[in-house]
């Protein structure tokens, strides 16, 4: 696990969509910033908010996302007024860009 990856945590009947802020060192804990929540196997948007999760109850999920799936978390981080989240996933979604253009 690293700091950025996006993750599906579960704390008893939920299980949340987010991605890791932080990784304290040897208490199994990792820091959460969740975006989403699965409700009747649907998943519900939200605004963006800290938690901390057990890394036992974490499960990375693969990074690789496609042109659309920027424009989705995007959108979300206007629709949430996430600034920061919004330059971020700019950001990582221009490196991609390039990256993919680099082979």
């Amino acid at each position: 696990m690293n700091i950025g990856d996006w993750v599906f945590c579960k704390v008893g009947e939920e299980t949340a969509l987010g991605y890791i802020t932080g990784l304290p060192y040897s208490n199994g804990q990792v820091y959460v910033t969740r975006v989403a929540k699965r409700v009747n196997d649907m998943l519900v948007w939200m605004k963006p908010e800290s938690r901390i999760y057990e890394q036992n109850k974490t499960a990375v999920l693969n990074n690789t996302l496609s042109k659309e799936d920027y424009q989705d978390l995007i959108d979300l981080a206007i629709i949430t007024a996430d600034k920061e989240w919004f330059f971020e996933l700019r950001e990582r979604m221009l490196q991609d860009a390039q990256t993919v253009h680099k082979y």
